[in-house]
């Protein structure tokens, strides 16, 4: 079983840094994630159990509302080793700071226990 995420980005999928970093992700975590289609921040998502961002862009500060309509955990895996990039961390904290709740995680065992519990959470809702 795995935790089914939905990439969000920001203005293209076809971006090629948010191409790239999803591509890691996939690789990274093939055993512990399926990747939905991407979708557009501000789009009505289809069932999951998380959303990722494989990339963190400035325009976040600006779409706040949209980061609070989202029901589901948010995680942020912008490194290419599984994790949040460094300077994303202050793109998270404002976010907390605005009400909205962010999953950073720091390493990649870390990252592959998160997606093993969405899995299972999602899984003890149907039995």
């Amino acid at each position: 079983m795995k935790a089914q995420l939905i990439p969000v980005y920001f203005k293209s999928a076809g971006d090629a840094d948010f191409q790239k970093q999803l591509g890691v992700l996939k690789k990274l975590l093939a055993d512990e994630a399926q990747f939905l289609e991407p979708v557009a921040l501000g789009s009505a998502l289809p069932q999951a159990d998380a959303v990722v961002f494989p990339q963190l862009l400035g325009d976040a500060y600006r779409r706040v509302e949209d980061f609070r309509k989202i029901r589901v955990p948010i995680l942020v895996i912008t490194s290419e080793f599984g994790t949040m990039a460094m300077w994303d961390w202050e793109i998270v904290a404002f976010m907390k700071a605005e009400g909205v709740e962010m999953i950073a995680p720091y390493n990649v065992d870390q990252t592959r226990l998160l997606c093993r519990s969405l899995a299972v959470k999602r899984d003890m809702r149907s039995t």
